[in-house]
């Protein structure tokens, strides 16, 4: 079935409503107006929303890349009486083209029942290698950072000995 145009001059065909079955939302059609009380909410609640939204960017900081970089995690040290030191960690550190960082801080923190410890930190040389002593045995999270290059991080339980990570 083809759709069949009105003739000129006459009125275009309806729905039940009396609404046209085409409208061209950039026409406009004044039949179909929106009455007063819905014209007052909604523009009540667009200026609700703009209220919001101006509140919320006023509660915003600096958002500058130097805001997002966070300078140091801060932790209280682990107590000397806690658990045994006797862990080693030996770490190697490279970019992501594989060439050795050197003067990349790590640290090393511990995490126990009541909390979380700084146990040991270190930099690295010019090969990328930093070895870091006295660390307690169990769950250690070590975190990598060098300014300019992104921050690393890895967990793994440490035990009596010598460990290596790269």
């Amino acid at each position: 079935m083809s759709e069949q145009q009105p003739a000129a001059g006459s009125a275009p065909r309806a729905n039940q409503r009396g609404l046209p079955f085409k409208h061209d939302p950039y026409e406009s059609d004044r039949s179909i107006a929106a009455p007063p009380w819905l014209r007052r909410v909604t523009l009540l609640t667009n200026l609700l929303a703009a209220l919001v939204c101006l509140m919320f960017v006023g509660t915003l900081r600096d958002l500058s890349n130097s805001a997002l970089w966070i300078s140091a995690l801060q932790a209280p040290r682990l107590p000397d009486d806690s658990t045994a030191r006797d862990a080693t960690l030996l770490v190697t550190v490279r970019d992501e083209h594989g060439r050795n960082v050197d003067n990349a801080m790590i640290r090393v923190f511990t995490l126990r029942a009541d909390g979380t410890y700084l146990a040991g930190q270190a930099n690295t040389d010019s090969s990328g290698r930093a070895r870091i002593e006295a660390l307690p045995h169990g769950e250690n999270w070590i975190i990598v950072e060098r300014a300019g290059l992104a921050r690393a991080s890895s967990q793994l339980a440490l035990d009596k000995g010598e460990r290596q990570l790269d």
